[in-house]
Parts: C-alpha cells; sequence; structure tokens
C-alpha cells in the first residue's frame, strides 16, 4: 500500500522547481507541519500512557532488550507492566523521528534537495499511522497483531536471505528439528 503512495507521490515531487525559493518555502513549511503533526500525535499517545488506560495494569514477559551498559544474557526475560513497554516503544518512536528529522536536514542543508522535505509530508503520518501504538491508544484498535510485545516488523531482505523461498516460520521449524 505504502509504494502504491509512495511512488507516485516521487514522480509528482519531482516536477516540482526547487530552485524557486517559493517553492522551496513550501517544501519546508509542508516539512514542518509533517513533523508538528508527529509531534502532535506522540504527544497524544503519551497522554493516553500516563493517563491509565485499559489493561494498563496487565504486565507482559518479553525477552530482555539491551540497554545502555548492560548486555542481556540469551534468552534472558524480564517482566514488564504493558504502561512500561508502551512507554519504551513511545520513546523508540521518538527517536526515530529525532534521526528522520536530523537525516532530512542535513541533506536538505548540505545539497539543498527539496525532494526529502516534500516525500516527508507524506511518510512520516504514515508512518505515524501504521504504528501499533498510534492504532491502540489513538484510533482505539484492537486485535491479535496489536498484541503486546508487538512483532518487529518483517525485513525488506528477509526474501535474499531466504533463496529457496521457503517461509521464514518453515525455515526456523526445519532449524529446529534438526
Amino acid at each position: 500500500m505504502e509504494s502504491l503512495v509512495m511512488l507516485p507521490a516521487i514522480y509528482l515531487v519531482r516536477q516540482l522547481d526547487f530552485s524557486d525559493p517559493q517553492t522551496l518555502l513550501y517544501a519546508r513549511i509542508a516539512f514542518g507541519v509533517a513533523q508538528t503533526i508527529a509531534v502532535i500525535g506522540i504527544y497524544l499517545i503519551n497522554s493516553k500512557i500516563k493517563g491509565g488506560f485499559k489493561g494498563d495494569d496487565k504486565t507482559i514477559t518479553m525477552k530482555k532488550e539491551a540497554s545502555l551498559g548492560s548486555i542481556p544474557e540469551e534468552g534472558e526475560m524480564e517482566t514488564i507492566t504493558v504502561a512500561e513497554y508502551d512507554s519504551r516503544k513511545l520513546v523508540g518512536m521518538i527517536k526515530s523521528l529525532v534521526m528522520r528529522v536530523c537525516i532530512i536536514g542535513f541533506i536538505h542543508y548540505k545539497w539543498g534537495s527539496g525532494v526529502p522535505l516534500v516525500i516527508q509530508l507524506i511518510s512520516t503520518p504514515m508512518t505515524l499511522y501504521k504504528d501499533p501504538l498510534t492504532k491502540i491508544h489513538i484510533l482505539g484498535q484492537t486485535g491479535k497483531e496489536l498484541e503486546r510485545p508487538f512483532k518487529p516488523p518483517a525485513s525488506p531482505f528477509a526474501a535474499f536471505m531466504n533463496p529457496e523461498g521457503e517461509s521464514t516460520d518453515a525455515a526456523a521449524s526445519t532449524k529446529k528439528e534438526n
């Protein structure tokens, strides 16, 4: 779905004349609007997490994540509340947003490219919309795919890592049997 939106958008954005100062100004404003929408979304999610929500007193057991200064042992598990898990994922969203802004800002500053600025007008809200925290806390959705801990996103390179064409689940079960 995302590529159906992004490819035509990239084509259309490349038709814009970014040598015109007014077009570049509008591109910068669009970039700022997209990032403001993301910050507002993150703020709304944070207020829902901090304000409490149905099921925030439940606990989940998950594989311990590496943190600064500590490397968990293989298979080490930890039990945390749903609210704490959501807070950790929210921090990840914030880091991702800041990293995106820095990279796009650097590209624009260094090479004067306006295309990434406008593309972020589309991709930032799409990324926010697809995030499980947005679906749970803002849209109020529930379902098996939104159970915590969230499944990591599928790697776009997974097909290249498995040349036989087997599904990754089938390959994992074959390895376990051997």
